[in-house]
């Protein structure tokens, strides 16, 4: 699971990534990285990925979340988990998604 929405905020924080430096942050295969992929595409989440030396994975641009999407359980899980070891990056997101409770 925490890998799960690692890679979704990766997403969200970045135009597009590759497989390869998921992979490498995640210590995983690259197969294993197509497989979170898949399960949040499955699960709703507006994901593409495109091929070629300029390719990678994102989040369709135009894509909008809904609100509703993460339940308040939910929102309390991640910002749990985001505040175990604060850096930088998890700062953001923690700002992220408390605006999301918020509204």
């Amino acid at each position: 699971m925490y890998i799960l929405l690692g890679i979704l905020f990766e997403l969200m924080q970045n135009d597009k990534i590759t497989a390869s430096t998921l992979s490498h942050k995640y210590e995983i295969s690259k197969r294993s990285v197509y497989r979170y992929v898949d399960a949040l595409s499955l699960s709703g989440i507006p994901v593409t990925t495109s091929l070629g030396k300029y390719g990678g994975i994102s989040l369709i641009k135009k894509s909008i979340f809904d609100k509703s999407f993460f339940t308040t359980n939910e929102l309390d899980k991640m910002l749990s988990l985001l505040q175990i070891q604060p850096n930088i990056d998890t700062k953001v997101l923690i700002a992220k998604l408390r605006s999301l409770k918020n509204e």
